[in-house]
């Protein structure tokens, strides 16, 4: 039976990580695995290669050049031909349960679907992301979106409507793909109500260029503002909430004297003034 989703796995010089990630893949029930090596340097295509064999509903396709993640993305996205597509980024992976929720959200699927996700830290924390489930792109940019590319399955041509990914390296790759979804009126459904992917957060990710990270994200407001698909009267809110993210991430990292500095900047509620407080203390929360 010819399956309905494809699992599009992009990597580039992701030796390190790539190994566990293909290992958490579970075959128990039917789809297709499309690999993207996007310009590997390392052993990465290799590690792929040796892992695929004998596996005849795994593909490689190696592109010659790295284009950043938005472009290998796209790249399995053009080449996909079943109905859904999802992501795993190479340094995340499915649980046990995955595959089992992911059969059953094919069942009665929608446009586009998302997943909670646990996240993993360097130093042994997991914890699931509190999230809010926004529906217009101003609430996405004020709140704590639970969106995550490796926990999201859409409806290819509705993905291909959309323009897939962000591909300007001066902005985030995933973040505009949610404005622009919502701002067509989409509404993402869940197709979990439990966590289903571990989210690596490492050092030498977000965590550890979280300014750079927060300049991009930045970028993508103002490109969006000047489309006209989100608000401009709503940014003073979202920098109060991106200095709250980087405050947490900060804080749960045990760089406190950064953590406060951002806690000061996010909006001054009792929580927040709290966490403040908390980080000043040096307990990590």
């Amino acid at each position: 039976m010819r399956p309905d989703l494809t699992v599009i796995v992009p990597f580039y010089n992701a030796a390190r990580t790539l190994e566990t990630t293909l290992h958490s893949l579970t075959s128990s029930f039917s789809f297709r695995l499309l690999g993207v090596n996007d310009g590997s340097t390392d052993e990465s295509a290799l590690l792929f290669i040796e892992w695929s064999k004998n596996k005849p509903w795994v593909e490689l396709i190696t592109v010659d050049q790295n284009g950043g993640l938005g472009a290998a993305r796209n790249t399995g996205l053009a080449a996909t031909v079943t109905p859904y597509v999802a992501f795993l980024d190479a340094d995340d992976q499915w649980i046990a349960t995955t595959g089992q929720a992911l059969q059953k959200a094919m069942l009665s699927p929608s446009p586009w679907m998302w997943a909670p996700i646990k996240e993993v830290h360097q130093n042994g924390m997991r914890r699931t992301r509190s999230t809010d489930v926004p529906h217009t792109p101003e609430a996405l940019v004020t709140g704590r979106s639970p969106f995550v590319p490796s926990a999201c399955v859409w409806h290819t041509e509705t993905l291909r409507d959309l323009g897939g990914w962000d591909t300007d390296p001066l902005g985030v790759e995933d973040l505009g793909l949610w404005i622009r979804a919502m701002a067509a009126g989409l509404r993402a459904q869940p197709w979990s109500t439990l966590p289903q992917i571990e989210y690596s957060v490492t050092s030498d990710g977000l965590s550890g260029a979280l300014e750079k990270h927060a300049d991009k994200i930045r970028y993508v407001w103002q490109t969006y503002t000047q489309q006209g698909l989100l608000a401009i009267d709503c940014l003073p809110a979202a920098e109060r909430e991106l200095q709250r993210q980087m405050a947490r991430t900060y804080h749960k990292s045990s760089r406190f004297d950064l953590a406060i500095q951002a806690y000061k900047k996010s909006s001054q509620n009792t929580k927040n003034k709290l966490l403040r407080w908390l980080a000043w203390m040096h307990w990590v929360v």
